[in-house]
């Protein structure tokens, strides 16, 4: 279908930037989140759009280590507590003045979740706050929207938009897309101004899920990273008689398909081919239950299980491998990866790629032009792609130098930020009215 062609890769008109800034408001489920980098990364770049970001978190962060990026935008986050007397203040407010969109806005949070019981319960908890953001993004003179994931934070949008009018966007993502309630995920869907998505698999899912959305407000905005901190190393690794070393990273679930990569290995063993494999998949029980994988095929020796680490510590880790692998499955329950960030970042160190065409990786992933695909659940085809790599050190550096040219070409993040800063545009002008630019060095409380 010529309509789904990956627009991607095709290059914007230039928009000519308004005299002021346009102002965009994020609204996250949860800010910071360590899983969730990518979009930290996002807002951050997006601000060299001449775009003024604001971030509204509708929980609390939990405890735990926190990315430099995520760190640099916390100045920018708005917390708001589950009740107090400003947001009491609001439900009034729009009572007295806007009744009919304040019951309008409840009924349409209620309608996007009545078939999922808990998520209805939270989005009716979340309401009043909702409510009071309205009234905070007014006067902060939000121009437009945008939220990730097709779950609470769209359904805040929605509630903001019913009441002030500012339109919002979709960025969805597999949970929302192949998870969620089909007909609960359509109508938040069609609820929205624009949808932004990474794939065109996610599209043509989209467009199919959704009648009512026009296939060109569904634009294609390839997840970014910067490729001037994700480099190859420097140097060629000195090998000598140590093994080639396989990594791979990524929470120890089903849609991994981290056991497919374990049995991988344990073929490779039986074939008498050396290597090592480390396996960045945190600690907990899903990962205790990935060892007792690695004890039943006596891999101990060769497979080791490492807990996840900070940026950095990644990048370090990508420089010491020679191989990247993700053997990506379509769960059970219809969970899926929808185009995983740590291949875009070892493509970007240069590491020759082994995984799987699963929803959206086809569109990163060439087979036998930057990466090897294998079909999904076959160990014995995975095993014979990550042989033929360990046994040809030319072709490791074609298909690295070719992997690192593609994310370079479409997916360095200053690119992918030009580009949604102007869909961002193509819909919402800026206000021209000046507000008085945040200067707080925490984050603030509303």
């Amino acid at each position: 279908m010529n309509e789904l062609s990956d627009a991607s890769k095709l290059d914007l008109p230039s928009a000519t930037l308004p005299a002021t800034p346009m102002r965009v408001a994020y609204i996250l489920h949860r800010f910071p989140c360590i899983s969730e980098t990518f979009i930290a990364n996002e807002i951050y770049w997006l601000q060299e759009q001449d775009v003024e970001v604001s971030i509204f978190s509708l929980m609390s962060p939990k405890d735990g280590p926190v990315h430099d990026v995520a760190k640099k935008l916390l100045p920018l986050t708005h917390y708001t507590p589950w009740m107090s007397w400003a947001i009491l203040w609001s439900q009034i407010y729009f009572l007295l003045r806007l009744p009919i969109r304040y019951l309008s806005a409840f009924v349409t949070v209620i309608r996007q979740t009545f078939r999922e019981p808990k998520l209805a319960l939270l989005a009716v908890a979340l309401f009043p706050k909702n409510v009071h953001l309205a009234r905070e993004m007014k006067r902060l003179k939000i121009d437009h929207i945008h939220a990730h994931f097709v779950w609470l934070g769209g359904i805040s949008a929605s509630v903001v938009r019913e009441l002030v009018g500012i339109s919002f966007s979709l960025h969805p993502h597999a949970f929302g897309l192949f998870q969620r309630n089909q007909k609960d995920a359509k109508y938040e869907l069609e609820l929205a101004d624009f949808i932004c998505t990474i794939a065109t698999y996610h599209r043509r899912k989209i467009v199919e899920l959704c009648p009512k959305v026009n296939v060109e407000n569904v634009h294609i905005v390839n997840l970014g990273i910067d490729t001037e901190r994700m480099i190859p190393r420097c140097e060629a690794r000195a090998i000598g008689d140590q093994p080639l070393r396989i990594l791979t990273v990524g929470r120890p679930i089903e849609k991994k398909g981290h056991e497919y990569l374990i049995e991988a290995c344990s073929h490779l063993v039986s074939r008498g081919i050396p290597f090592q494999c480390e396996m960045m998949v945190g600690r907990g029980k899903e990962a205790e239950s990935l060892q007792e994988v690695v004890d039943r095929f006596e891999l101990q020796d060769r497979v080791k299980l490492i807990d996840f680490r900070d940026q950095q510590e990644v990048l370090k880790e990508y420089h010491k491998s020679d191989i990247f692998a993700l053997a990506c499955v379509m769960a059970k329950d219809g969970d899926r990866d929808g185009m995983p960030v740590v291949l875009i970042e070892a493509m970007a160190c240069g590491l020759p790629v082994v995984t799987c065409p699963v929803s959206g990786i086809p569109d990163l992933v060439r087979d036998g032009e930057n990466g090897l695909l294998v079909k999904s659940r076959d160990a014995v085809s995975f095993a014979d792609a990550l042989e033929r790599l360990i046994g040809d050190a030319n072709l490791r550096e074609q298909l690295g130098d070719a992997a690192r040219e593609t994310i370079v070409d479409e997916f360095d993040i200053r690119k992918t930020t030009t580009r949604l800063a102007s869909v961002f545009r193509q819909y919402s002008q800026p206000t021209q009215q000046s507000v008085p630019k945040q200067t707080a060095a925490e984050p603030v409380r509303i």
